[in-house]
Parts: C-alpha cells; sequence; structure tokens
C-alpha cells in the first residue's frame, strides 16, 4: 500500500517538474497486418513508449484504435483496441507532448555586434556546439492490478504491477543521455519468492546510459536492446557505433540476461559486430545489416552465428523485409566444428495494388517469442503460436470510405508437427455507421492444428463517448473446437467490455472486464491501469 501511495505522488510530481506541455501529433502508417498484432512504422520511434495509444483520424475527430506492445528503431508491434479493421498504409497518430521553450531574456536577446572580439569567437562557437544537444525528457508511470477469479477458487490470483519508464536525451543539454524500462509486479500473499530472489518480481527491460562522443560515434553502456540486433535480445555490457556516410559500424560486449528471470548473468558472456548500410533517395529506401555474434555459457562457445537484415522499398507501393540468421559452429561427438546452418527466416512482402486493394505475404520459420510477462487467454496463444510461423497470404479490400473486408490464410508444417497447421480468417469492419457512431467488425476464423480442430467467431462494437476523450468497447467470441484424439470438445463463450479515459493532461485510466464461460466453469478477469505520461 505504501509503495501505491507513493506512485501516485509520483505521478504530479513529475507531471510539475517540466513546465507547461503542449500537444503534437506524430504520423505513422500501418506496414504489415498479422493475425494478433500490427505492425507500425515511424520516421523514428523516440520519445514513444510501450503502452501509448494510437489514434485513427476520422472526420477530423482522433479515435484511440492501438496500444503499443513492442518498439524498434523505426517501427513498433501494436494491439488492436477498436473495432476498426486496419489495411496497409492506413495513417494512425501518436500525440507526443512536447515541453514549452523558454522565452529569451530580453537582455541576452541583443543581436551580437558587426565586429566580434577572439573571445567572442570562441565563446560563439562553444555556444553552437551546446545548442546541438538540445535536452528532451519524457516517460511514463503505471499502476496496474490484475484480478482473477472463479468458481475454482484454488486458480483465483490477484497480482499488481508498477512500471516505470524514463527517457532524458541530452541531459542539461550535453552528450549524456539515459533510457530505462522498469517494472516491479507481485501477487497476493506470494512475498516469499519476491524475498527469495527480488527478479521473481522486478523486471529490467532497459536501463542504459549513452554518451555521443561526436556527431557519427557514440557510445552505450548498461542494459539496452541494439534495434539494428533486435532478434538477439538485450546486451548487458559495452555498445559502441560509428557512422560514415551511409555505413555505420558497431561492436558490443557484454552478457545476456538469464533465461529464467531476466536478471544479470556474467555467465551468459557474448560480443559481436556489425556492418550497416542506409541507402535513401527520393523514390527508394534501402537498409542492409550483416552481424557476427559470439554467444557463450561458462566460457564455453553456446552459439557462433552471422545475422543479415535486409529492407527495401524500391517502388512506393512495393515493400520487403529479409531477416536470416545462420548457425556457424556446432559440437559432433564432443569434437566443436564449423558449420553454415540457416536457423531462421524471415520473408515479407507487401505490394498496395491500388488504394482500395492491398495483398502480403510471409514465410517465417522463426522461433517461437518468449514471453517473461503475458496475460493473454488460451485461445490468444493459441491463434498467436499456431498462425505465425510458416506460409501466410493476406488479401485487404476497402470499398467504401468506412468499409473494409479482408482474408488470411496461413500453412504450417514442422518436423515436429503431426498434422499441418492450416488457418483461414475473414473480417468485415465498417467505422462509425451513420447515425450511431458505432465501429463493428464480424469475424470468422476456422483452425486446424495438430491437436485442435475449430472455428472461432466474434463480434467487436466501439464508441467513442468523448470526442477520443471516452471510449467504450464491446467483444463477444464464441470458441466451437475439438481435440481431435480425445474427442474432447472446447466450446467458449467469452464477452469483453472496456473502458479507457483521457483524465487530464494524458492521466489515463483504463478499465476491462472479461468473462469466460466453458460448461460448468466461468471465470472472470479484471484488468486496472492508470498511467500518467510526462
Amino acid at each position: 500500500m505504501k509503495v501505491t501511495i507513493f506512485l501516485f505522488v509520483l505521478f504530479f510530481t513529475f507531471t510539475k517538474l517540466f513546465g507547461q506541455i503542449d500537444t503534437a501529433l506524430i504520423e505513422g502508417r500501418i506496414s504489415y497486418i498479422g493475425s494478433q498484432h500490427l505492425y507500425v512504422k515511424f520516421p523514428s520511434t523516440e520519445g514513444i513508449s510501450i503502452g501509448d495509444t494510437l489514434y485513427l483520424k476520422i472526420d477530423n475527430n482522433l479515435i484511440p484504435a492501438l496500444k503499443v506492445s513492442q518498439l524498434s528503431s523505426l517501427s513498433c508491434t501494436a494491439e488492436s483496441i477498436s473495432t476498426y479493421e486496419f489495411v496497409v498504409n492506413d495513417h494512425v497518430y501518436l500525440k507526443q507532448q512536447k515541453q514549452e521553450s523558454h522565452k529569451e531574456d530580453p537582455i541576452n536577446s541583443k543581436k551580437s555586434p558587426i565586429i566580434k572580439s577572439d573571445q567572442q569567437v570562441v565563446d560563439s562557437a562553444n555556444n553552437s556546439s551546446q545548442q546541438k544537444f538540445k535536452q528532451q525528457i519524457n516517460g511514463r508511470l503505471s499502476l496496474s492490478s490484475y484480478s482473477s477469479f472463479s468458481n475454482t477458487p484454488a486458480d483465483d490470483f490477484y497480482r499488481m504491477r508498477y512500471t516505470f519508464l524514463f527517457n532524458a536525451k541530452h541531459i542539461h543539454n550535453s552528450k549524456f543521455s539515459l533510457e530505462s524500462y522498469i517494472s516491479f509486479n507481485h501477487k497476493q500473499n506470494e512475498w516469499g519468492e519476491i524475498k527469495a530472489n527480488i527478479y521473481n518480481g522486478l523486471k529490467m527491460y532497459g536501463l542504459s546510459l549513452k554518451y555521443d562522443i561526436t556527431d557519427q560515434m557514440k557510445i552505450y553502456l548498461g542494459r539496452k536492446i541494439n534495434h539494428k540486433l533486435s532478434s538477439i535480445g538485450a546486451i548487458d555490457g559495452v555498445q559502441f557505433e560509428k557512422s560514415f556516410k551511409s555505413f555505420s559500424f558497431g561492436a558490443f560486449a557484454g552478457s545476456r540476461p538469464d533465461y529464467s528471470d531476466y536478471s544479470v548473468n556474467l555467465n551468459l558472456f557474448q560480443f559481436g559486430s556489425y556492418l550497416s548500410h542506409n541507402h535513401i533517395t527520393k523514390n527508394a529506401k534501402i537498409e542492409t545489416t550483416f552481424a557476427f555474434i559470439d554467444q557463450k555459457n561458462n566460457s564455453i562457445t553456446d552459439r557462433r552465428f552471422a545475422y543479415f537484415q535486409f529492407s527495401n522499398s524500391l517502388y512506393k507501393r512495393f515493400y520487403t523485409f529479409l531477416s536470416v540468421e545462420s548457425d556457424l559452429f556446432k559440437i559432433v561427438d564432443s569434437i566443436p566444428q564449423s558449420t553454415f546452418d540457416l536457423s531462421s527466416l524471415y520473408v515479407s512482402f507487401r505490394y498496395k495494388i491500388s488504394k482500395k486493394l492491398s495483398l502480403s505475404t510471409t514465410f517465417d520459420v522463426r522461433k517461437n517469442v518468449i514471453y517473461y510477462e503475458t496475460y493473454k487467454n488460451f485461445i490468444d496463444k493459441l491463434l498467436e503460436t499456431e498462425s505465425r510461423q510458416g506460409l501466410s497470404v493476406s488479401l485487404n479490400y476497402r470499398p467504401a470510405k468506412y468499409l473494409s473486408t479482408g482474408m488470411r490464410t496461413s500453412y504450417r508444417f514442422r518436423k515436429d508437427d503431426i498434422h499441418p497447421s492450416r488457418n483461414l480468417n475473414g473480417f468485415v469492419s465498417y467505422t462509425q455507421i451513420p447515425g450511431l457512431k458505432i465501429s463493428g467488425t464480424i469475424n470468422a476464423t476456422f483452425l486446424q492444428t495438430s491437436y485442435l480442430e475449430g472455428q472461432i467467431y466474434s463480434l467487436r462494437l466501439s464508441k467513442d463517448l468523448m470526442k477520443g476523450k471516452l471510449l467504450l468497447g464491446l467483444n463477444y467470441r464464441y470458441v466451437d473446437c475439438i481435440y481431435p484424439f480425445s474427442e474432447q470438445a472446447l466450446v467458449q463463450n467469452i464477452a469483453d467490455i472496456s473502458l479507457s479515459w483521457d483524465i487530464y493532461k494524458r492521466l489515463i485510466l483504463s478499465v476491462d472486464y472479461e468473462l469466460t464461460a466453458e460448461q460448468k466453469d466461468i471465470h472472470n478477469l479484471v484488468f486496472l491501469n492508470l498511467s500518467k505520461r510526462f
């Protein structure tokens, strides 16, 4: 309770620290639509945080539509919180706060004389150098609670989560910058686990200090995900990058976070280097990165691999992305050997046939994502796991301004799959129904995996109650599946109601209630979140 009160005080303390706040809009576009997530491209994700809301602009009104879940240097992964069905190249917006600049002192704002002394020239050069680095501070503080209760009390739980995200760029107009993303969560009556190991509750997803040696040379110290090497995850240690013209060279040395609790583990040493090329013209953009990484476990090589990433938009309606990992090391009969085995591959093609019609396809044989924190229900986890990997094709069509429809099919066959996994999903969506101003989506999914077959139908409605300040969402899903080998049925009725309220100057309260009814079992989940962005 003391922690909660302390964090509430911090909410309003930070609000006062940085002066009067102004609001601007940062524009992004939908670059890819997956089965559960959307990918949004921005000029830069500086200032964007996990948990932020992205808005649609309809008839000059901003409507909450997406919630940011993951970040890279130029794009983010987001989950839909509205009924609007996106297509590739749709535009979304982030409300970005700006600190009001201080007015110039009239005494010091006089024009410089035409003739300057040598000392004045030196001072002017120093001031010009210092002005290149302008302090920018933003962050987010949030309190969340997750309550689960059902007719089987043994499965009930109550969890609190505290999150602090703070980014200080060029502190006091200096060359130093700080990035941090820290969370702490605990369940009721489980303090024993926290006392035994603080990292059972504390998660440091990012905590790093950056120093700009020059405009083209920088160094990082601490825990940071290098967005040019995002596939290897967080790096605990030192990272260096040097840019020259369109090329950039980087190197790092440190360790990987512990697999079990995400703490610092110096026994998992790693090092590597990369070379990146970025070519931008008026009509095209090409980015290429090649990296070499060596990872050890107790001083013994655990994995050595090469990483290649390529993206281009040679034509404004056509976009491609490729990432490849190849292992360069393996042990056969206790003897280390060099090898060249393809271990990860992801290819994506997107083509906007016309303003109304777009086509995309992906081939994904990457490893499954490991979540250190997740609150997805069984169906959401299943759809994400079974439909992400393999070959997929998506077609989206918008016949009218507010009407959109689409279809996605995927196919996956792995060595450990008894049978191939097939997935077919279709939707019809209408935004801002005349008179009611309600957005609605009908969705149907047909799923066939090695251990589960069936269909899922859903209806989603949302309404803006106060011009972007208060959003109400209603969602219903009917799950009708069967486990073929046991002929056991999985029938669920899932109802969800959510409310998002922008209370005052980006102090946002979110309330979500989900009810899952399965035969005689009733499961309830209540989510509450209060967040303040500064």
